[in-house]
């Protein structure tokens, strides 16, 4: 299993095989791979890789909001989505209020994977 952006280089090399992806749709990249969700008894399976840009507890909130909107600001320019698209990198900017309920149930998802595969850190 490898992340898009890592596996790019290889698939346009035909050295892989894309056989699935994770995420919660098919990737604009790879329009004809299916999801794992789609698959037989996969139904709704979804374990998006995702990543946020988190500062630290105490941080003042005018220096938050100006980060964030910094960063909305960037990710909105047809430019940046571009180069991130060809990098294998799909955009979904959220703000920081949403980023929390967004990943509450990513938490939840993961914790249940790791409990029910009693996966230790041995």
């Amino acid at each position: 299993m490898l992340v898009y952006s890592t596996a790019l280089p290889f698939l346009k090399e035909g050295r892989i095989k894309a056989l699935s992806v994770s995420d919660s749709a098919r990737v604009p990249q790879l329009p004809d791979v299916r999801r794992i969700g789609e698959e037989d008894g996969m139904n709704g399976v979804s374990l998006p890789l995702w990543q946020a840009l988190f500062a630290k507890a105490g941080t003042p909130g005018s220096v938050v909001l100006s980060v964030e909107k910094a960063m909305l600001d960037a990710l909105a320019q047809p430019e940046v989505k571009s180069k991130l698209m060809e990098a294998g990198v799909t955009a979904a900017p959220m703000s920081g209020r949403d980023l929390p309920g967004f990943i509450k149930p990513q938490a939840a998802l993961y914790r249940e994977i790791v409990q029910s595969a009693r996966i230790t850190m041995d």
